[in-house]
């Protein structure tokens, strides 16, 4: 994160003297302990992985968002941010590279050439 609390995915991509606080973001949990869950629904992983999250400053849980996706895709292009990803709450998790219905990379079309985006509620 740099200091405005913004990710920065090219920090890791492109090491260098780059300051700021790595944070860990995590979205999905496919195994705890011996137990392998790739079989139930992601929200039922969701709820075991927030458990596990308490008290880890920089292991950040990342909610299920469904009733306010199209707010939070809003947020993200107003920020400049490359898009996001949505996940059917019910799905399995699948193994990739296979394309499945699943999921869906919404992706910010004008990320490249984007300086700022105004949206109003």
């Amino acid at each position: 994160m740099d200091e405005k609390g913004h990710p920065r995915f090219e920090w890791l991509v492109n090491r260098g003297p780059q300051k700021g606080t790595l944070i860990y973001y995590i979205f999905d949990l496919i195994k705890l302990g011996e137990v392998d869950l790739r079989g139930e629904p992601l929200r039922k992983r969701k709820e075991k992985l927030k458990k596990l999250l308490k008290n880890q400053p920089r292991l950040l849980y990342i909610d299920h968002m469904e009733p306010e996706g199209l707010a939070m895709f809003a947020g993200a292009m107003a920020l400049g941010l490359e898009g996001v990803v949505a996940k059917d709450s019910k799905s399995p998790y699948v193994e990739g590279p296979q394309v499945t219905s699943y999921w869906l990379k919404i992706k910010n079309k004008d990320f490249e050439r984007q300086e700022k985006v105004e949206f109003k509620h």
